[in-house]
Parts: structure tokens; sequence; C-alpha cells
């Protein structure tokens, strides 16, 4: 035979005859329509082929035969896969790395031999013949996995989806301030958050602590989660500060001497006093 090995092409099998001077060759596939045998024989499925001699006379002489068994036409069954560890989060997401563990698919013939995959996506790797691979980058990658049973022949693709989104999401307009006014859209006037892997909500799905400002410093904590659950907090401090009003008919010292604040112009000159070096 052309091989003894598992294969998923024909096999050629030549049958090797004593040299007998007034006999015929002849082979069967089935022991019962025989044929003279000329040249060597072209087997496409496993099978059984028998061989004899047989004298002018018409008789025959023992038959003898070979089987051929190792041809496998037939692909294997996919493979399954599953996640075997990872965080999960929500809406499907996970919030670290994944491995995805490969079981190769059956094959009732040869026999499965190894598993293949392939990652597309966020990731990408070319085909590695592995029964395990480990999602690292952010985002959604697609892993696509063939088993290949020991006659070469590769099964129908299976495939997984995996979403991974470890980074919370981002706040913008958070810089510190100061003000004069205590109106709590301050707190939240320009903020807004993003997140460019598992999205958000909406922009301004945020909280903040504490919800009310008062004179002098305060310190604001905004925390918001995206949509795979990652959450990210921070601080900025409002300052409040004081507002110094003068009162119509408040006298101002200048150049030219006590002028009510209401008529001054811009470019006067005015005299300003430190009560607390009395300069």
């Amino acid at each position: 035979a052309s091989t003894t090995s598992w294969t998923n092409q024909n096999i050629i099998v030549e049958i090797q005859f004593p040299n007998v001077a007034g006999y015929a060759k002849q082979y069967s596939l089935d022991n019962r329509t025989w044929n003279t045998y000329t040249n060597a024989i072209e087997m496409s499925s496993n099978g059984t082929i028998y061989a004899r001699l047989i004298d002018s006379a018409g008789q025959p002489g023992e038959t003898t035969q070979y089987e051929v068994n190792k041809i496998d036409k037939q692909e294997p069954n996919a493979p399954s896969m599953s996640v075997s560890s990872g965080v999960a989060g929500n809406e499907g997401w996970y919030r670290g790395n994944v491995v995805v563990s490969i079981i190769n698919g059956t094959d009732t013939l040869s026999g499965a031999a190894n598993s293949t995959y392939t990652v597309s996506g966020a990731q990408n790797i070319g085909e590695t013949r592995e029964n395990s691979v480990t999602i690292t980058a952010e985002g959604t990658s697609t892993i696509t996995a063939y088993t290949y049973d020991n006659a070469g022949n590769k099964s129908k693709a299976a495939t997984i989806t995996i979403k991974k989104d470890s980074v919370g999401p981002t706040f913008s307009g958070v810089q510190d301030k100061s003000i004069y006014d205590t109106n709590v859209n301050n707190i939240t006037s320009g903020v807004s958050i993003s997140d460019t892997i598992s999205g958000v909500t909406s922009s301004t799905a945020f909280t903040y602590n504490p919800q009310t400002l008062t004179r002098g410093e305060n310190i604001i904590t905004y925390t918001a989660t995206d949509k795979a659950g990652n959450t990210t907090s921070i601080q900025r401090k409002i300052n409040v500060m004081y507002a110094v009003c003068f009162v119509e008919g408040t006298k101002v010292s200048t150049l030219n001497g006590l002028i009510n604040i209401e008529d001054l112009k811009v470019g006067d000159i005015v005299y300003t006093y430190n009560e607390q070096n009395g300069k």
C-alpha cells in the first residue's frame, strides 16, 4: 500500500503475485466478482482486497486478502470553547484578562489530533496549535478554533467572542476652580464622563459628594461607572470666595480728593489702606 498511516487521500495497493506459469492473476473487492489484475488498485474508501491465481481450467487457487482501513475523509466535529478564568463584569464584559479553554472535537475514525485557534479584533494572533488562549487586549476579540484529526481533516469553525474592559471611565472638566457663588450647579457645570471601550449610559451619569457648596474651600469627590462595571473616582477643589461690595456714596480717596465710588472712572488712581500694617 502507498501508506499504512491515516490519510485523507486515496490509497494505492499493489498486489505481489507468485510467478506461476499458466495461472491468471485476479482480484476482487467483495470476494464474489473477480477481475483480471493488471495494475495497482486505487482505493478511495476503506475495504478489503481479495487476490488469487486461477489456472487455465478455471480452478482458483488459495485466496488471500488485504484490508485497507486507514482512509478517513470525514471532517471531525468542531471543538468547544469556554471561559476558564476571568472576572465577569456587567453586560457580558470581563474586567480583566480572560483565559479560554479549547476542547478538541471528536472523530470516530482516525481520532482527533489537535486543535488550533486564531484571534482577531482588539487582539490579533495567527493560527496557533494550543488548547488555551489568554485575551489581554482591551475591547472585543473573536477566537476562531478548529480541530484536526489524525488523517489531516479540518473541522468546521467554532467561535467565541470575548469583551474585555478593565479601565474605568474618564472625567473631563474637573479642574480646580475659584468662584463667588455657592449655587450647586457650579459642582456639575462643565463636568462629563466618557468611556471608549464598554461605554457609559450618559455623559452626565456620575455622582458627587458633598452635594452643596460653602464659603471657602470645598473638596468634591466625583464617581462614575462604565457599562462593564469599572468605577473611577476623582477629586477637585472648588474655592468659593467672598465678594466685597461697596454701597453707593462710599468715599474713595483719589489724587483729586474723596470721590463717591459710583463716580469713579476707568483709569482713576485711588489710594488703598492696609489695616494690618497701617500703610
